[in-house]
């Protein structure tokens, strides 16, 4: 998978279902490398596997976006170090977030 975004790394929460798996699926059609992340296991692991079946790169790591940076007022990068850790161990960089 080649474009605009081949080499890029790209972040999309909400990846499971809906707008965000629509967005993942565009960014992989334009060459970027995935980190889809959702509450939903099945759905990141869907999406994950349609990314994949074409060629492109993904995972998924399980994440709680909204309460990290709705009900603490922490922004998520401080809350989820496991998802940011996950971006880093897989893809060392970090260049879209959705």
């Amino acid at each position: 998978m080649a474009g605009r975004l081949d080499g890029k790394v790209a972040l999309v929460t909400g990846g499971a279902s809906g707008i965000g798996r629509a967005t993942a699926l565009t960014f992989a059609r334009e060459g970027a490398q995935l980190v889809i992340a959702d509450m939903n296991a099945d759905g990141g692991q869907q999406t994950v596997h349609l990314i994949t079946e074409k060629g492109g790169e993904a995972i998924f790591v399980r994440t709680d976006v909204w309460i990290c940076s709705h009900d603490t007022g922490h922004r998520w990068e401080e809350i989820s170090p496991h998802l940011l850790s996950a971006v880093l161990a897989c893809f060392m960089r970090l260049q879209k977030e959705f």
